[in-house]
């Protein structure tokens, strides 16, 4: 009789030493991937930004090429070709709708992603994405 209990007391030690293993590991893996999660997001809002930043660049360059009109450049390329052309001339015209449409889009676009980035690398509490591993008992 006095086997079986020693035996019985040192299996539920193995067992809870087991227990807490797992758990220890669970806690692990869970602290592992929240850490890649982190660096993820970190990586894609930072692409989400550049991004964006050329979109403005884009939408800043059109409008502004848009009201300059007719650019005049000097011909670098007579010198090869001799052409007699010295200045060549450029006309660059959009009309008001596409403009309205190019500045309201980029704006939409540009509060969307910040919104949504923002969203994503700040959740509200009690929606983290993750469940959290129950603690570790001691």
């Amino acid at each position: 009789m006095r086997n079986w209990v020693a035996s019985a007391s040192s299996q539920s030690t193995e067992q809870d030493i087991s227990e807490k293993n797992f758990l220890r590991l669970l806690q692990e893996a869970n602290l592992e991937g929240l850490t890649q999660n982190i660096r993820e997001r970190k990586k894609y809002a930072e692409y989400i930004f550049w991004m964006v930043c050329v979109w403005l660049v884009t939408v800043v360059l059109l409008v502004w090429l848009n009201g300059i009109g007719e650019i005049y450049c000097y011909n670098f390329l007579d010198v090869f070709f001799r052409t007699g052309v010295k200045y060549i001339s450029f006309s660059f015209h959009l009309s008001d709708a596409v403009l309205i449409t190019l500045v309201t889009t980029a704006t939409v676009n540009i509060t969307g992603f910040f919104l949504v980035v923002t969203k994503y690398l700040f959740p509200a509490p009690g929606r983290e994405t993750t469940p959290a591993p129950p603690p570790l008992e001691e």
